[in-house]
């Protein structure tokens, strides 16, 4: 995962990088967190689930989704 070096946060992620297919082929590695739509959600090996409503704090930590 890349981080912005002005924003401190990692830079956003396509959504075409976390489909089932790239997930199961080595993405999981790098995004097994994101955030779309301002909520956090979570890689379960076979699907996406949301996890919680996206802290301030979670944008430092996880990439955001771009579509």
């Amino acid at each position: 995962m890349k981080i912005s070096t002005e924003l401190k946060k990692p830079e956003p992620v396509n959504a075409r990088e976390l489909s089932n297919t790239k997930m199961s082929n080595g993405n999981v590695e790098l995004f097994p967190k994101v955030i779309d739509h301002g909520i956090v959600k979570d890689w379960i090996g076979m699907g996406w689930v949301n996890s919680h409503a996206a802290s301030e704090e979670d944008y430092f930590k996880y990439p955001e989704v771009k579509r």
